[in-house]
């Protein structure tokens, strides 16, 4: 038997040993129907089309599903870069046989990303959850540009997280506060400390930041 035949054996029955046993603590969320088509169908539309003839119908069909979509997208932010999904996306790569239900971390962050654009307050209740993740996600810009397009409720959450993350972060999170113009007397504050900071690079940001955000809201 070929070398690589045994190689690609080997990966995969590794791959099924390991689904077997931790699959039950990674088994995708549901992945509601809309119009004939999946959620993870009209993700894709949503992150790929090239023309609003895509782009619309599939944020028409994320607000219809609506709060069904929450737990699906909720898993794409809560989804790691471990070895165990960098081995899976290999075997897919690899072989045409077995499919595992996979995708590059990034992409499905994007992904969810765009369908809490698109579906604005319909969010609300995954606020909590979102709260929950952003301090110790390894991408909180992610999560706190999804709670910014959720509504102005978000401001508050998203700057008392601000400490909790790496300086380097805490701009980004600032930025998506700023989403909300209405917020300003809880917003402006919190620029105000960020530009204070022994970080360099986030007092930089906090300063031109702020001098941003006041001539917009004056």
């Amino acid at each position: 038997m070929p070398r690589r035949v045994v190689l690609l054996l080997a990966l995969l029955s590794l791959a099924l040993l390991l689904c077997w046993t931790l699959w039950p603590i990674q088994s995708p969320a549901p992945d509601p129907v809309w119009g004939g088509r999946r959620l993870t169908v009209w993700l894709d539309d949503l992150a790929t089309g090239s023309s609003k003839e895509v782009r619309e119908p599939a944020e028409e069909a994320l607000r219809k599903i609506g709060a069904n979509s929450l737990p699906r997208l909720l898993q794409l932010f809560r989804t790691r870069d471990t070895p165990v999904h960098r081995m899976l996306m290999r075997a897919n790569r690899s072989q045409h046989f077995i499919h595992f239900s996979v995708q590059p971390i990034a992409a499905g962050r994007v992904r969810a990303l765009l369908a809490f654009e698109a579906l604005g307050e319909i969010a609300r209740p995954a606020l909590p959850e979102l709260h929950r993740l952003l301090a110790r996600h390894e991408q909180p810009e992610f999560i706190a540009d999804a709670m910014a397009a959720i509504g102005p409720e978000s401001v508050a959450l998203i700057l008392e997280a601000v400490p909790t993350v790496a300086p380097e972060k805490r701009c980004m999170l600032l930025r998506s506060a700023m989403k909300w113009p209405s917020k300003k007397a809880i917003i402006i504050p919190a620029l105000q400390r960020s530009s204070k900071s022994r970080d360099a690079a986030e007092r930089q940001c906090a300063r031109e930041s702020l001098a941003q955000y006041q001539r917009s809201v004056d």
